[in-house]
């Protein structure tokens, strides 16, 4: 009987972390977002590659398409402490090499950049509860 009572307990505490939702800003700081001065990321591509290439099996070899970057934030999960970081948003593909040396195909992916560095990234096919998320507000 104690055993199933320590089992359900933790069940019920994995399901509601696993629940949890990302900060969410509010319509002043939308507007507070949207109305800051924003300097524009001159050297994104390089960020991105940079931060890549601790995340690739195979790092000489990748693929990127990058879009433009748009305006942003990066919100973390409820659980934590910091809530929204403003940030410039960039949607790129990247298409690198598995272990056997053949390429993957091209995986979607959304990075924030501050001041040239990545802050957060996510891969758009396999976003997790306990990541950080990246939203365009523009």
């Amino acid at each position: 009987m104690h055993k199933t009572f320590v089992m359900l307990v933790m069940v019920l505490c994995f399901g509601v972390t696993g629940c949890a939702t990302h900060h969410q800003p509010s319509t002043d700081e939308l507007l507070e977002g949207k109305q800051r001065t924003w300097t524009y990321p001159t050297d994104y591509q390089q960020s991105v590659k940079k931060y890549m290439q601790g995340h690739l099996i195979d790092p000489t070899a990748p693929i990127y398409t990058f879009l433009e970057p748009k305006k942003g934030y990066c919100a973390s999960p409820i659980l934590r402490k910091k809530r929204i970081t403003w940030a410039w948003v960039v949607d790129y593909t990247v298409n690198s090499k598995n272990s056997f040396g053949g390429y993957t195909g091209g995986e979607d992916r959304r990075a924030a950049i501050v001041d040239d560095q990545v802050i957060c990234e996510e891969y758009r096919e396999k976003i997790l509860t306990d990541q950080n998320h990246i939203q365009v507000i523009e």
